[in-house]
């Protein structure tokens, strides 16, 4: 992969737009699509530092070098004392000639990495909607606005829901939040589920039975229950898409 590349690579397992990794390193929506479809190739250095900042990651998995340069590499690189010595981890690293001066620019601000520190790769991703469509549980491409990591290894069995609403706040599920869905058909008494009744578009409520009713509760006293009769999950009319099982937001 080429920097751009992987500019969006990490900007979507972020679960970022492209906005506002623009808006965060100064530079148009344009600029940040034309770094990532590299259309501009030479990306300043400061910005490069500037995007890996916002990203959480170290410049050099943009700039693509190897994993052995993130683990090893650091410190012999502050100790060198001449250019050649610089030019021979380098090399050695397998970084390409034509980026070692970025290179250089880079690791002179770099922080030392902890030597306690822990790495973390998030090899799961799961895909994120804005919505569940009629066509579940096919998802369109259209209808993936990225994707998100996971610790579940059993990808096909989750998937990110892009909240709308504000039904569900008094459970600290706000509009705009990300909730990660678990697929299964049926859940516990008090489990958060997406459930969806009649055909209509998926809901997410707290799943209550009692008897031969399934109460779907919100958690917010202006919207009002919506009750289904229990044989309704029998006859498809009605049906449990998945569980919630984590959730995810942004404060900035």
């Amino acid at each position: 992969m080429n920097i751009g590349q992987n500019i969006k690579k990490y900007r979507l397992l972020r679960g970022y737009t492209l906005d506002e990794v623009a808006k965060s390193i100064g530079v148009s929506r344009q600029t940040m699509s034309r770094y990532e479809t590299g259309v501009i190739a030479n990306i300043p250095s400061d910005k490069i530092e500037a995007i890996a900042r916002f990203l959480s990651i170290s410049p050099s998995l943009l700039m693509d070098w190897s994993t052995k340069w993130e683990e090893d590499n650091y410190e012999v690189f502050r100790r060198a004392k001449t250019d050649d010595e610089r030019r021979e981890i380098f090399r050695r690293a397998g970084i390409p000639s034509d980026l070692r001066q970025i290179a250089e620019q880079l690791l002179v601000q770099a922080p030392a990495v902890p030597s306690n520190a822990i790495p973390y790769t998030s090899k799961h991703l799961a895909p994120i909607l804005g919505r569940i469509p009629a066509g579940y549980p096919v998802f369109a491409a259209s209808e993936i606005e990225g994707y998100s990591p996971i610790d579940y290894a059993d990808t096909e069995n989750y998937f990110w829901l892009r909240v709308s609403g504000d039904s569900m706040v008094n459970a600290d599920i706000r509009d705009g939040d990300l909730v990660l869905i678990r697929r299964q058909p049926c859940a516990n008494d008090g489990q958060i589920v997406a459930a969806r009744v009649n055909g209509d578009e998926a809901t997410l409520k707290r799943f209550r039975q009692s008897g031969k009713t399934v109460m779907l509760m919100p958690e917010n006293p202006e919207y009002m229950p919506i009750a289904v009769p229990a044989t309704a999950f029998d006859t498809g009319d009605a049906s449990i898409i998945g569980i919630v099982v984590e959730l995810k937001r942004k404060f900035v």
